[in-house]
């Protein structure tokens, strides 16, 4: 029964004789976003930066590494006095030969991460429905145990989606729309848009309603 008291919640009218009661439910729908490549920021010493990497370019083409080489601008103290490097690959294989080469020239790899797509917000609705009909399953087996029955829906709360408050104007498939409910994001106390970079290979979310039934004795 303490389980239960998380995911809904009952208001019982006035009057003893009343046949309706009104029960929220919590209902959710989780999903997970899967890392689409791998980064990778490697380093070599200004000093020598130009032989070693016109090395390593050659070693990456000879082990048929696809990818796309770029300097790394972000200032940090521990890289002072060297060159680094940003790297992105599509596969375990690649990064492993990509190890195994910057091991045999003496290039240090400082730091390996997992790229996770952003938010995409083309399947909020397809979770919103999957949300709404964990709900309604939860009502139904909750008001049976009661001995009630559904009446009707009479209020949807959606504490996931985008489509309501300061997002209603915006064209979130476009690339302002998007910048914009960053901002949002950045000004809101749950922001919901995960930088790309992760040391997991998953990242998990989840869609939230809260909806409120009308139930009656059976």
């Amino acid at each position: 029964m303490k389980i239960l008291s998380v995911l809904f919640i009952m208001c019982f009218p006035l009057s003893i004789f009343a046949q309706s009661i009104t029960l929220k439910v919590l209902g959710t729908s989780k999903y997970i976003d899967y890392a689409e490549s791998y980064g990778v920021l490697i380093s070599v010493k200004k000093n020598d930066s130009l032989r070693k990497i016109q090395s390593f370019k050659d070693s990456i083409k000879t082990n048929n590494i696809s990818h796309k080489i770029t300097p790394f601008k972000e200032v940090r103290t521990n890289y002072l006095n060297k060159n680094v490097y940003k790297l992105v690959l599509k596969s375990q294989e690649n990064l492993d030969k990509l190890v195994k080469i910057c091991n045999s020239l003496n290039i240090k790899i400082e730091k390996t991460y997992f790229n996770i797509p952003k938010h995409s917000y083309q399947k909020e609705d397809e979770k919103a429905v999957l949300a709404f009909e964990n709900a309604v399953n939860q009502a139904k087996i909750i008001a049976h145990n009661l001995n009630y029955k559904i009446i009707k829906v009479l209020n949807i709360n959606d504490e996931t989606s985008k489509s309501s408050g300061l997002y209603d104007n915006l064209d979130l498939e476009t690339e302002k729309g998007q910048l914009m409910a960053r901002f949002y994001d950045l000004l809101s106390k749950n922001p919901r848009t995960a930088s790309i970079e992760s040391s997991k290979k998953t990242r998990n979310g989840g869609y939230n309603l809260w909806i409120t039934f009308e139930i009656k004795k059976k």
